[in-house]
């Protein structure tokens, strides 16, 4: 027989255990972070990009919505594409955005990682970000090979673009060595430059259409040069993130025909130990629930589809996204 201290205990036990099951039964959320698969994480800290990028700016509207929701603490901080993978595996984010082509780089331990980074994976895929490679509409530039001793800009150095740029030309026969000179420049000085006559051509990944792009298209003139089909199976094949991609006509003034590239995908990542449920509610209510919202920030994400967010990320994917995905029927 259980008396005093101990039948008190008792009985705080099963009332607690009580509880604990109502609140369960009745839906409710028990916000004990990292027990059950239906807890909210009391604070999340998420690896965006520069103030005032699209990135940022998701990940901002994406922090409201989570401390309103879910009564988690966000904090947004700056990161980058690689800096920001690097966070997930070290445990710093549980969530982040990057680049397509980044991630297998990173779960394979090449290109700008020295060894395999693991702990995280896929949430969706948002839009692409096309590579742009302009030249002036009155220029003799019609292929990349043509850039061969040319003034080009591969965009800042250390960025996607510079990289994806280098590996198009080199797969067309030129290497930057044979380039007349290399500009490391951001896109709103490149275009200057362009549109002054003291460049000959930027390349750059830029979700479509770029408001400064469409500046230039404008005045004095432009032309998007595309990559053959061979080569973007090429570049397919040396990195699944760099997907074949179709600008269409009329993209931007003047270009009145459908040009090929590749885009890498502006990809969202989490923590493989953030919760399921959590994961998949932000997916069903924060992402595809709210695409009107962020739209608005991010042009690009009023074409979102569960679709395209599946068919765009590889594995691994988080259980909380695939439970969404299965859902919705896009996923087995």
């Amino acid at each position: 027989m259980v008396t005093g201290k101990a039948a008190r205990w008792k009985q705080t036990g099963i009332a607690l255990a009580l509880s604990l099951l109502l609140l369960t039964v009745t839906g409710l959320a028990v916000a004990v972070p990292g027990s059950a698969q239906g807890a909210n994480p009391r604070e999340l800290t998420f690896g965006a990009a520069t103030v005032g990028g699209v990135w940022y700016l998701l990940a901002g509207a994406w922090a409201d919505a989570m401390q309103q929701d879910y009564g988690t603490r966000v904090t947004v901080i700056e990161g980058g594409s690689i800096a920001n993978v690097m966070g997930l595996a070290q445990g710093t984010f549980q969530m982040a955005l990057s680049n397509g082509e980044v991630i297998p780089e990173a779960y394979a331990g090449t290109g700008s990682f020295n060894q395999p980074l693991k702990g995280f994976s896929a949430v969706a895929a948002l839009y692409p970000n096309p590579m742009h490679i302009v030249v002036r509409r009155d220029s003799d530039i019609y292929t990349l090979a043509d850039l061969r001793g040319k003034r080009v800009s591969p965009g800042i150095k250390g960025y996607s673009g510079e990289v994806i740029l280098q590996n198009l030309l080199r797969l067309n026969g030129v290497e930057f060595s044979d380039l007349g000179q290399v500009v490391y420049t951001g896109t709103a000085d490149a275009a200057n430059l362009i549109r002054d006559g003291h460049l000959d051509s930027w390349g750059g990944v830029l979700a479509a259409p770029n408001g400064t792009i469409l500046e230039l298209a404008t005045t004095p003139g432009i032309r998007l040069l595309s990559v053959d089909e061979d080569v973007l199976q090429k570049m397919q094949a040396m990195n699944p993130g760099y997907v074949p991609f179709t600008s269409p006509a009329g993209t931007y003034p003047g270009q009145d025909q459908d040009v090929r590239t590749v885009a890498p995908f502006t990809v969202l990542l989490a923590r493989d130990d953030l919760p399921e449920d959590f994961v998949y509610r932000f997916v069903r209510d924060q992402l595809f629930g709210s695409l009107s919202r962020l739209g608005d920030l991010a042009p690009p994400m009023r074409n979102l589809t569960p679709e395209l967010a599946y068919s765009a990320i590889s594995d691994p994917i988080h259980p909380g996204a695939l439970r969404y995905y299965r859902e919705v029927g896009v996923a087995q």
